[in-house]
């Protein structure tokens, strides 16, 4: 066999130099790290330094051909999702009757103060704001609210004297004024209407300098709208309603006639009957 040392004999030819000179590689790839696995030589790679490997890491890949002809990429598009506007405050120009009342009779509160009387038996300006907030954000005072009877009526009026005793007077006033909760607002004025119309009257009529307000036609409508209901389950259930410039409504109970603006009839519905500016006929009328 040849060896380094034998490569000048004369018994070595080309391909037996060639051979040798495999074999040596070999060697001396086996001596730097590489092993045989499998039949297959795999290359055992020296790690770079750590501050090589750091630098390739952070720099830019090199721009390839096309790179360099295209030149650089065009910077990406700003944002342009419309975002969602802020929720509108509850009580913006032109708001719904429901709405209006409302503030009239917020800043009102705020006006008189905790001690102001109403129109309700027995209440303060304290106990109406606590009521109007339980009424909206309370659902277990709602029975009480219809009937007295035990143990609704007394559960009810033990919330109302908790949150009118707990909460300063101004939270309070707040309360009222920030409206129903969200999933409540679609349905505001079908269920307000009518209620803040009434209290805020409750609120101004017990003042001893009251004037009566004069509706617009759009308000008058609105309370017009939901008199027939009102009707059915008032107190004392007329015969008929004659409101001023409005065609008369037949309703066939036992009361009197009653005569006067929609939002005067709306009191003497709701137990108003010693405020409300209404003519009382007991002539009945005939279908």
């Amino acid at each position: 066999m040849c060896t380094p040392a034998k490569l000048a004999a004369p018994g070595c030819g080309p391909i037996e130099a060639k051979a040798v000179d495999l074999l040596w590689v070999a060697a001396g790839a086996t001596l730097r790290g590489q092993f045989l696995l499998f039949g297959r030589v795999a290359p055992f790679r020296t790690p770079r330094p750590r501050a090589l490997a750091e630098r390739s890491a952070l720099a830019p890949p090199a721009p390839t051909a096309c790179a360099r002809r295209l030149g650089p990429p065009p910077a990406p598009a700003a944002c342009t999702r419309r975002l969602r506007p802020p929720p509108a405050p509850y009580d913006w120009p032109m708001a719904p009757l429901c709405q209006r009342e409302r503030q009239a009779l917020s800043d009102l509160l705020a006006e008189l103060g905790p001690n102001a009387p109403t129109l309700c038996e027995g209440w303060q300006s304290a106990d109406l704001a606590a009521h109007l907030v339980l009424r909206e954000h309370r659902p277990d005072a709602g029975p009480g609210m219809l009937t007295r009877r035990p143990p609704f009526g007394p559960w009810t009026d033990r919330l109302t004297r908790r949150l009118r005793d707990s909460t300063p007077w101004e939270d309070l006033v707040q309360k009222v004024r920030s409206g129903p909760p969200a999933l409540l607002r679609p349905l505001d004025p079908q269920i307000n209407t009518v209620e803040f119309f009434v209290h805020h009257e409750d609120l101004r009529r017990a003042e001893p300098s009251w004037e009566p307000r004069e509706l617009s036609p759009d308000d008058e409508d609105l309370l017009w709208a939901r008199l027939r209901t009102l009707a059915r389950f008032a107190r004392r259930r007329p015969s008929g309603l004659e409101p001023a410039g409005r065609a008369p409504l037949e309703l066939g109970g036992p009361g009197p006639v009653v005569k006067g603006p929609v939002g005067e009839i709306v009191l003497w519905l709701m137990g108003r009957e010693t405020v409300a500016q209404v003519e009382l006929s007991e002539e009945k009328r005939r279908l």
